[in-house]
């Protein structure tokens, strides 16, 4: 009985574990909204701003996407290398730089809410 109910539990929470788990994605549908976080890497330490954002529809990865935001009063436009793109649930996160083992720096992410997985 104690056997069965603890396989129960496992499998269970390893369904759970799998429903959150981030998923990459190629293609991406927006709203147009996001958040753009904008990283400072320092010496010793890195922060981050958050900025209300535009983007397009579709969002692939590899392409140069346009973005508009509001910055010192201004509405700044720029070209945001869309690298690799996580997805789960709703939520998106389109970062402009590949984590990597070897660079500890932090690239620019946009997260985008409601998003879509197009492929």
């Amino acid at each position: 009985m104690i056997k069965r109910l603890t396989y129960c539990l496992l499998l269970a929470l390893f369904f759970s574990c799998s429903a959150i788990a981030d998923e990459s994605a190629e293609v991406v549908g927006t709203a147009g909204g996001a958040q753009l976080e904008t990283v400072h890497d320092f010496l010793l330490f890195s922060s981050s701003t958050k900025t209300p954002a535009r983007v397009p529809q579709n969002i692939a990865v590899g392409t140069l996407i346009r973005i508009s935001y509001l910055k010192d009063g201004r509405v700044n436009e720029e070209d945001f290398p869309a690298v690799d793109i996580a997805i789960r649930g709703d939520l998106c996160w389109i970062h402009s730089k590949q984590h990597s083992q070897y660079d500890s720096t932090l690239g620019d992410t946009l997260y985008v809410q409601p998003c879509r997985k197009l492929r």
